[in-house]
């Protein structure tokens, strides 16, 4: 896996977190929504409705193992990246990649041309490789 690929992830990530959070909402309404409905039904059907939030629930805990596993890939590329001994580098990598900025408008920002920041994310991108790899 290439370096560029692998930093990637966290922007991937952070969408999965955000859509997972989202999946875990509907579930948590769903299941109030049964638990509701459990609270007006006769004894017969209560099994029945049990079933369900037992099977919500467990969704749900699917759902929130994927979020931490999400989490703990996001927060090993973080680590990583905080590596970077030349400052620059770490600002122009951590605000692609982690902030999810685009390197033309972090040259903007910073007030370099885009060629420089090119560059600097070149140089660091070698620099991240030569650090996993040793």
């Amino acid at each position: 896996m290439e370096i560029k690929d692998f930093l990637e992830y966290i922007i991937s990530a952070e969408i999965r977190i955000k859509n997972k959070k989202a999946e875990i909402q509907q579930l948590y309404d769903l299941k109030s929504s049964v638990v509701d409905d459990l609270a007006v039904q006769t004894s017969g059907v209560s099994d029945k409705i049990g079933n369900v939030v037992v099977k919500i629930l467990k969704e749900k805990e699917k759902a929130l193992q994927m979020v931490e596993t999400y989490i703990e890939e996001k927060a090993k590329r973080i680590a990583l990246i905080e590596t970077l001994k030349n400052p620059l580098e770490y600002d122009v990598i951590h605000l692609h990649y982690v902030q999810g900025k685009q390197l033309t408008d972090i040259a903007t920002e910073k007030g370099y041309a885009e060629s420089y920041i090119y560059e600097i994310h070149g140089k660091a991108l070698k620099n991240l490789t030569k650090h996993i790899e040793s």
